[in-house]
């Protein structure tokens, strides 16, 4: 959700691994109060710990043909 791009910035959350490391108590607390919009912020960590999981180190696929490597 490209609204809440600043709020990620300024609260810190600017690499994958703040990213994955998210909870609904720091998206409140970065400004995030609509739960629905928790929701789905929070379904998409879920998704990207479960690649990171299968993908290890390969990288994430974060929208369509989108891919992110981590850097070794």
């Amino acid at each position: 959700m490209t609204r809440y791009l600043e709020n990620f910035h300024s609260g810190g959350v600017n690499t994958m691994d703040a990213v994955v490391n998210l909870t609904v108590k720091e998206l409140t607390e970065l400004g995030i109060t609509l739960v629905g919009h928790q929701k789905k912020i929070m379904n998409s960590v879920q998704s990207i710990r479960a690649q990171i999981r299968v993908n290890g180190s390969e990288g994430v696929v974060v929208t369509g043909h989108k891919h992110i490597s981590k850097k070794r």
